[in-house]
């Protein structure tokens, strides 16, 4: 393991070292006392801080995010609509109401983790909450310094209640679309598994998912600096995005790659919009799974299994399978 080469990321989500932080055993302490004799780095002493601080406590429900639970509990309810037959009658009423109230609940169940420490002068010292979207669930919110965060389907942002005098750092896994409020003297930086983002004041997307074999930033507007935590026998790799272009990081072979990209199909998510280009079957299939929720059942595939290009914005679920069975010949 390359723990000297590790991020306060790294540290806060190997399994070893919270494991150790949690619940010492005598070979873990061990290990870890010794390591951190021998590297008097600030980054774990910052991640057994935040990970000693944990506390749990309720948090408030943001009025946009209880908005995007109902609109999604009526889109839903349409859907059901359309697929049950109105002269079913009482067990018809009975099922959408139970399914209504299953879906509100769902919706509604937002897991915050309160990172609490009564200290306010650095990162370990802030007080983090975790917002959480399931598949199928957007929301938008503002945080405490004005900037405000598009979350998609099956996404984790961890972020202070309030920023500090001298830094905005926030914690990402899944996707979500930054309009960061300008600040000079504090600048933005997104942590995700792989990588930093650091920006001053723009708007971008990041898509960041740890089962995903890339990751990917596409600035809309200013200029933001991307930097990989996976540190070669020289040095991290780092690169500046311009307005419009994208930056793809693939894990494996540890390599960036800037580009240019279609707003849309990047970002059209935030604006419920699906676009897809050129896009392989098992790509649809997963991206459908993510934005409505559920998994699907595949009998038999499709002739063709790559090229699928087709837009679809506010439709439901039965509207978009339609709609690419008319257009891509399948159903």
């Amino acid at each position: 393991m390359k723990y000297k080469d590790y991020s306060l990321y790294d540290f806060l989500k190997d399994k070893f070292f919270v494991d150790w932080v949690k619940k010492p055993t005598m070979e873990s302490d061990l290990f870890w006392k010794s390591w951190m004799e021998d590297n008097p780095e600030k980054e774990i002493e910052k991640a057994k801080e935040l990970l000693l601080s944990i506390k749990y406590r309720e948090a408030k429900i943001y009025q946009t995010e209880l908005n995007d639970s109902l609109e999604h509990i009526l889109r839903k309810a349409e859907e059901f609509d359309l697929e049950l037959k109105p002269a079913e009658s009482s067990k018809y009423y009975l099922i959408k109401w139970a399914t209504s109230i299953a879906l509100f609940l769902m919706a509604v169940t937002f897991t915050y983790f309160i990172l609490k420490s009564p200290e306010s002068q650095d990162l370990t010292k802030s007080v983090y909450v975790l917002r959480e979207t399931s598949p199928g669930m957007k929301s938008t919110i503002k945080l405490s310094d004005g900037t405000t965060v598009s979350l998609n389907s099956n996404t984790k942002l961890k972020a202070p209640e309030r920023f500090l005098q001298n830094t905005r750092e926030v914690f990402l896994e899944g996707e979500a679309y930054f309009q960061v409020k300008k600040d000079s003297r504090r600048p933005f930086i997104i942590h995700t598994d792989d990588m930093q983002i650091k920006v001053l004041g723009t708007s971008f997307n990041v898509r960041s998912f740890l089962d995903e074999a890339k990751i990917q930033v596409a600035l809309g507007g200013g200029k933001v600096e991307a930097h990989s935590n996976i540190v070669n026998n020289e040095a991290a790799y780092s690169i500046i995005l311009s307005p419009n272009e994208m930056l793809t990081y693939s894990k494996s072979i540890n390599k960036l790659n800037k580009d240019t990209f279609d707003l849309d199909e990047i970002v059209g998510w935030k604006d419920d919009k699906i676009v897809f280009q050129k896009a392989s079957f098992n790509k649809v299939v997963s991206k459908l799974q993510n934005w409505y929720g559920g998994q699907f059942i595949i009998e038999g595939r499709p002739n063709n299994e790559t090229g699928f290009s087709s837009t679809f914005q506010g439709k439901s679920l039965l509207e978009v399978l339609q709609g690419m069975s008319s257009t891509s010949g399948f159903k």
